[in-house]
């Protein structure tokens, strides 16, 4: 994986659905007009597929198959157009700002001060090493995941660009395997902001 930077640990990227056997594919795409409006969104998301009781859920009723997450926008490490070196390097520090922060909970949560209803808050507001939610672009990429979290932007990014073409093609395959039961969902959060030619351009984005 090449040089680690001072203080960050040796970091090797993989992907996150390497064990799973179902088709990588989308089934869902949650669609939302700005990143600020999908906070609570994405809290909610982490607390009903990827908490302790999601997890026991897979393990207990579901062979450890479990639904797969990942929100996609210009925030999400990382751009395919930076070298490898560099790609690594921000891999490892972004894993390492997840773990500081993890670790930074469970300091706050063991002291006995906190309900559970505030714990969770403060869990499910952020990312986690190792569970549901796919962390980086490449690995959206190469396995996508079950519920894609996007905006408009990104999305008409996407569209016009060939690096994002596998999330695509995959769940075009995905679709046509069974398109009597395999079904695409396509969730558009507030839909009733979009008149005039916001409201023109979204249709015309999503036909």
């Amino acid at each position: 994986t090449g040089h680690t930077p001072k203080g960050i640990p040796n970091y090797t990227a993989k992907a996150q659905r390497e064990q799973s056997n179902r088709k990588a594919s989308i089934k869902a795409i949650i669609l939302y007009p700005m990143n600020a409006l999908v906070d609570d969104q994405m809290t909610r998301l982490r607390k009903a597929i990827d908490s302790e009781k999601a997890e026991e859920f897979y393990a207990e009723s579901c062979s450890n198959h479990r639904i797969f997450f990942g929100q996609y926008n210009g925030a999400t490490p990382i751009s395919s157009e930076i070298n490898i070196q560099a790609k690594h390097n921000e891999l490892r520090e972004k894993i390492h700002e997840l773990q500081l922060y993890w670790n930074n909970i469970q300091t706050i949560t063991s002291n006995g001060t906190l309900s559970q209803d505030e714990i969770e808050d403060i869990i499910y507001t952020s990312q986690k090493i190792g569970g549901s939610e796919l962390l980086t672009r490449f690995d959206m990429q190469e396995t996508p995941p079950d519920i894609f979290i996007t905006n408009y932007s990104m999305l008409n990014i996407m569209l016009m660009r060939d690096r994002e073409d596998s999330i695509f093609a995959k769940t075009r395959e995905w679709l046509e395997e069974d398109k009597e039961n395999n079904i695409f969902h396509l969730i558009v959060d507030e839909l009733h902001l979009n008149r005039g030619s916001s409201g023109t351009e979204l249709a015309l984005l999503l036909r």
